[in-house]
């Protein structure tokens, strides 16, 4: 079984040179208190964030297509269907047979970016 890796913090030191106790920003090594709002900041980590879309997308693909066990394919293939705004129910007959049934509710796509109002921080 996998261990999961524990929650990065905030790199930035206190005073005192104690690790900040905060979690980063989406995106960035540091919190908001250690320059994660800058504009710089925001504007970086948004690059790294996109820099990753191609990979995840290409990942799932390979998830859906080749995946060992039939649950992970199942799973990132509903994955990207709710992501495209597909609610997708799934029925399991027997010991092999599968039945997804797609029901078409198309939903908004939303990317939150918390404490942003028209790409500038609050402050």
């Amino acid at each position: 079984m996998l261990e999961k890796e524990p929650i990065p913090r905030c790199h930035a030191r206190t005073r005192d040179g104690d690790q900040c106790k905060h979690y980063p920003m989406l995106g960035q090594r540091v919190c908001h208190m250690h320059g994660g709002k800058t504009p710089a900041a925001l504007a970086k980590a948004e690059e790294r964030l996109r820099q990753l879309v191609h990979p995840a997308i290409a990942r799932l693909a390979k998830l859906i297509e080749s995946a060992d066990q039939d649950s992970v394919s199942l799973n990132a293939a509903r994955y990207v269907l709710e992501l495209n705004g597909f609610k997708a129910t799934v029925e399991v007959k027997g010991e092999h047979e599968v039945v997804i049934r797609v029901i078409d509710e198309p939903q908004p796509i939303v990317i939150e970016q918390h404490g942003l109002s028209n790409g500038r921080a609050h402050s």
